[in-house]
């Protein structure tokens, strides 16, 4: 029996979640990435088979022009139908539109942080504060939680003025270590050592596809989305057609290609070897 893929778009305007399912007849498809550092992750959603009033009150409310204090976010969950949903994009809409006639689609474009870029704060640390102390007030000013896991260090004189999001990168610079946003999160670790609880065990029982392909720095390969998303994380490949790629790496640029209609339902992994 074949366990059905599922796909899931939820668009959050004025506080309210307006959700719409694969499973209930909308066509949904999209492809976006991630990245262990300070770049924007962006997503880019079709969905097909909204009512043209619906359509009509989305690209209304979700435009940029259309001003508000409350972010306007983009939600996407996928997975199978014998094991659920599981979270793998969250980013602020930056962009909405219909597509090109015939088509009654709409698509929308979603980036993380995007609403923090255009807040304008101004930081002034001590002559010398904990890098946890400014991870802890970075991700206050970027509205995310904090998942610091790296090794602890002063940091002399920190001062920041400008977008709140682009903190994140200094707070990289700073601290020699590597600083993202992934899904409300801001995760921080040592630049060499993976995230902790991101960990990728990958052979052909296990979801990968097609064979993995060795670069300068590491491995490219592609895997089934199980819902997870692993961007810093823990990758060991064990591959049967392929034994000189297997070996641990950490993963540093995340693909995501998704269709519920397709043959599009795979993560494709940029990473560096350990």
């Amino acid at each position: 029996m074949i366990d059905q893929r599922i796909i899931k778009v939820g668009i959050e305007v004025n506080g309210k979640l307006h959700e719409y399912e694969s499973s209930r007849g909308f066509r949904i498809s999209g492809s976006g990435s991630k990245s262990a550092n300070a770049t924007q992750n962006s997503f880019e959603a079709t969905i097909t088979g909204l009512n043209r009033e619906t359509r009509d009150y989305l690209i209304t409310e979700t435009s940029p022009f259309n001003e508000s204090e409350k972010p306007k976010r983009l939600w996407l969950s996928a997975g199978r139908a014998s094991t659920g949903y599981r979270q793998i994009f969250i980013g602020d809409i930056v962009a909405s539109e219909h597509s090109d006639p015939p088509d009654l689609d709409i698509v929308i474009k979603a980036k993380t942080g995007a609403h923090a870029a255009t807040r304008v704060v101004t930081r002034t640390g001590e002559a010398k504060t904990n890098l946890s102390d400014i991870a802890s007030m970075v991700s206050e000013d970027i509205g995310a939680s904090l998942d610091f896991q790296a090794t602890d260090k002063l940091i002399a004189n920190y001062n920041y003025t400008g977008g709140a999001y682009g903190q994140v990168g200094m707070l990289a610079t700073s601290g020699s270590v590597r600083a993202y946003l992934d899904d409300g999160s801001l995760i921080v670790h040592d630049r060499d050592r993976p995230a902790d609880g991101r960990i990728r065990i990958l052979r052909l029982d296990t979801g990968m596809v097609g064979t993995p392909k060795i670069t300068a720095q590491g491995v490219d390969v592609q895997y089934l989305i199980d819902g997870h998303s692993d961007i810093g994380g823990y990758l060991r490949i064990d591959s049967q057609f392929n034994p000189a790629a297997d070996g641990d790496y950490m993963i540093t640029k995340l693909g995501i290609d998704v269709a519920s209609h397709g043959d599009e339902f795979f993560y494709s992994a940029t990473a560096s070897r350990l």
